[in-house]
């Protein structure tokens, strides 16, 4: 039968979660105080994967359904909601108004504060940096294992491996641009970000660009102006409200802005987007417009407003616009080719798109057999490949993101 869960086994988890963060607190996080950020990054991926492991070696790491019963609903000013959300609700609001008390007028808060600012003046005045850290490091556990025990009656199933394939292909792209000091613009499928948004705010935090991918990346020809503009709405609206910050670009499912769906430029100009990243200046059975203008250029004006246009990057070799530095281009194409692409783009005085998919840095991915709608497919060709591909684009490039070069 399936496994089960019950609450006494989210409190051990509870409990649990505390010694660990002890633990853990005293014997890494106290000693890697004052240490370069990616320090902590790496130290704590590390730990996380020993952790998850762990976890996966003694409980298995099939599903585990939670046997508390059914949550009855609760109407409220007119909406339902089941009373394990409500519980969420009030307990979040405790929370939050708990720890702003705590970190503005207890002496523990005030030694956070302070800590957070200037750790060299903290140490000269007296207060004690590394338990203070510590202190922190378990307070942030125990907010943890709070939200778990609070969403796992919601969730109603968990297993030893949630949440890792996103964190884990994405935080690649976040560290190795940190420590090249290298800032981009991500375009983040909302579908993704509603289920991850620490994700998307961590990608914030190390100084880039959050833009759209849609909702449900669907190609735009297959959808309808109507269904296609709620799709866009809700997802600038989504990331908006993880971020705080105002969504400006759009780049559309496989590059699906073709002949057969110009119409979404409009629509894209109606919704407030200031620019575009999806036209690829090539012919293809999958996208492209071949007579497309190659560089960056305003593709809809009206009512005083204007959409920008980034095209997706191409060289000329032999009359005809040829692709470079970008997914399965990138992946197949040796990087001579794509550093004397990009180079001669630049020596035409233009900037170049490059861009990669987190699951690209992954060569461990299950494979699927495919033949694609092309009748081939490139998806699991050249993955061993990418991640040292994008060191040397790193190295040999400057890249800022698409609303810098912009200058939106």
């Amino acid at each position: 039968g399936m496994s089960r869960f019950t609450q006494n086994d989210i409190a051990l988890g509870v409990i649990a979660t505390a010694v660990i963060a002890v633990v853990v607190g005293r014997f890494v996080m106290q000693r890697i105080v004052g240490a370069p950020p990616e320090t902590g990054v790496l130290a704590t991926l590390g730990i996380a994967l020993v952790l998850q492991n762990t976890v996966i070696l003694v409980f298995g790491g099939g599903y585990k359904f939670f046997s508390g019963g059914y949550i009855e609903p609760v109407s409220i000013f007119g909406f339902t909601l089941a009373e394990q959300r409500v519980l969420i609700i009030i307990v979040c609001i405790l929370v939050f108004v708990g720890l702003e008390l705590m970190v503005t007028y207890s002496r523990m808060g005030k030694a956070m504060r302070a800590v957070s600012q200037n750790i060299e003046c903290c140490a000269v005045v007296g207060i004690d940096v590394p338990q203070v850290a510590l202190r922190t490091f378990i307070l942030g556990a125990c907010l943890a294992a709070l939200s778990g025990v609070l969403t796992a009656p919601v969730n109603v199933s968990v297993y030893g491996g949630m949440g890792e394939i996103i964190t884990f292909k994405t935080l690649p792209v976040i560290i190795m641009g940190g420590l090249s000091s290298v800032r981009g613009t991500f375009f983040v499928l909302t579908w993704n970000a509603e289920r991850h948004p620490e994700i998307v705010r961590r990608i914030v935090a190390a100084g880039h660009e959050i833009a759209s991918h849609g909702y449900a990346h669907r190609l735009i020809y297959e959808q309808t102006p109507e269904t296609f503009r709620d799709d866009i709405t809700r997802a600038k609206a989504t990331l908006e409200d993880i971020t705080g910050t105002a969504v400006l670009g759009y780049r559309a499912p496989s590059a699906s802005v073709t002949p057969r769906s110009l119409w979404a430029l409009d629509v894209l100009l109606d919704v407030g987007l200031r620019y575009d990243s999806s036209i690829f200046p090539i012919r293809d059975t999958l996208y492209g417009l071949p007579d497309a203008d190659r560089f960056p250029h305003v593709i809809r004006r009206r009512d005083g407003r204007e959409l920008l246009e980034f095209p997706l990057a191409t060289t000329r070799l032999f009359g005809r616009n040829v692709p470079l530095a970008g997914g399965g281009w990138l992946r197949v194409f040796p990087y001579r080719y794509t550093r004397w692409a990009m180079r001669r783009v630049n020596r035409e005085g233009h900037p170049a798109v490059a861009f990669v998919h987190p699951w690209e840095l992954d060569p461990e991915q299950p494979r699927m057999r495919t033949a694609g709608r092309r009748g081939f497919s490139t998806h699991y060709v050249g993955l061993r490949g990418t991640y040292g591909k994008l060191r040397r684009l790193f190295r040999d490039f400057r890249f800022a993101p698409l609303r810098d070069v912009l200058g939106l």
